[in-house]
């Protein structure tokens, strides 16, 4: 009685077919329902015009001060988010050269804000360490 090496050979090629097979359907079913989910996320951003915390920023030059109009992403519209877009606005100018004074108009709230996973993925891709 010994062993029926044809049977073994058959039974592990049969596994590792199906095995691999599996393995294919899966990944085929999770792209498809990647793209499936991205498309309703498409759909739902559609109307917003950008995703960037600054999205808008328009400045017209009346007489010798700079207007800077601002539409920003906050939770919070206190006086310290105003002062750090201000600083950030000043440094920008200076760095380009630009030493007019300017005026901030307005800090508008965005309708849209991101969610969570996006809002962790930003934070780990960002992270220096």
């Amino acid at each position: 009685m010994g062993i029926d090496w044809a049977l073994v050979a058959s039974v592990v090629i049969t596994g590792l077919v199906v095995v691999f097979l599996a393995l294919i359907i899966l990944i085929v079913a999770v792209s498809i329902i990647g793209k499936i989910f991205t498309a309703i996320d498409n759909k739902k951003k559609a109307p917003q015009t950008d995703d960037k915390s600054i999205t808008n920023v328009s400045e017209s030059t009346k007489s010798d001060s700079t207007e800077v109009v601002l539409e920003v992403s906050s939770e919070d519209d206190s006086d310290e988010v105003v002062a750090v877009i201000t600083a950030a606005i000043a440094a920008v100018m200076q760095a380009e050269g630009n030493k007019k004074p300017f005026v901030i108009k307005s800090v508008k709230r965005v309708s849209g804000v991101r969610n969570v996973w996006n809002q962790a993925g930003l934070i780990e891709n960002t992270q220096t360490l």
